[in-house]
């Protein structure tokens, strides 16, 4: 014999299989197609927060080589420095 819960279960599953047996194929598209659009745009959301934070992470980098590089730009002239090849180039310029 079955408990409460175990009719109450049966119940809805028996209410449900009923009505998703009498739905016409055009209710059947649009949960489908319902189902599809929702899901393009969880995944469209999901890929574009990942894109979005390998951005943010690419900008900070540049922002940090920019800073180094301008630091090295605007340090004073050390005569006792080896002079890079890079360094040489920009002299005869």
């Amino acid at each position: 014999m079955l408990t409460d819960k175990g009719m109450a279960a049966a119940s809805y599953t028996a209410s449900a299989g009923v009505v998703l047996a009498g739905l016409s194929l055009s209710e059947w598209g649009f949960i489908v197609g319902t189902a599809t659009a929702v899901l393009t745009w969880a995944g469209n959301m999901y890929f574009k927060a990942l894109d979005n934070r390998r951005k943010a992470e690419e900008h900070q980098l540049n922002v940090e080589r920019l800073k180094h590089d301008r630091r090295q730009h605007d340090r004073p002239h050390d005569p006792e420095r080896r002079q890079t090849p890079l360094d040489e180039e920009e002299a005869d310029e």
